[in-house]
C-alpha cells in the first residue's frame, strides 16, 4: 500500500467510523441503550469481518488481531483500558 493510498483508507475509515457514531446517536435517540449499541456494533463487525474473510472463524480471528492492534495503540498512547 502506497502512502496515498494509506491516506485514502485512512479518510475512508475515519468517513464510516462519523456515520456509525451518527447512527448510535440516532439508536440512542431511541431509547437504546449504550451497552445495546455497543453490542450490535460488534455483532455487525463480526458480520462485515465474516463477508471479508470468508468464514465466521476467520472473521473471529482478524478481530481479535484488530483488537490487539487497537489495545496496543491505545496503550501507547497514554490511554487507558477499563
Amino acid at each position: 500500500m502506497t502512502e496515498n493510498d494509506e491516506h485514502q483508507s485512512l479518510a475512508k475509515i475515519e468517513s464510516c467510523r462519523r456515520v456509525n457514531h451518527l447512527a448510535a446517536t440516532k439508536f440512542a435517540e431511541h431509547g437504546a441503550s449504550l451497552e445495546d449499541i455497543a453490542i450490535a456494533s460488534i455483532y455487525t463487525a463480526l458480520d462485515l469481518a465474516t463477508m471479508l474473510k470468508g468464514s465466521p472463524i476467520a472473521a473471529v480471528e482478524w478481530l481479535r488481531t484488530a483488537i490487539n492492534i487497537q489495545e496496543r495503540d491505545v496503550k501507547a498512547s497514554g490511554g487507558t483500558i477499563q
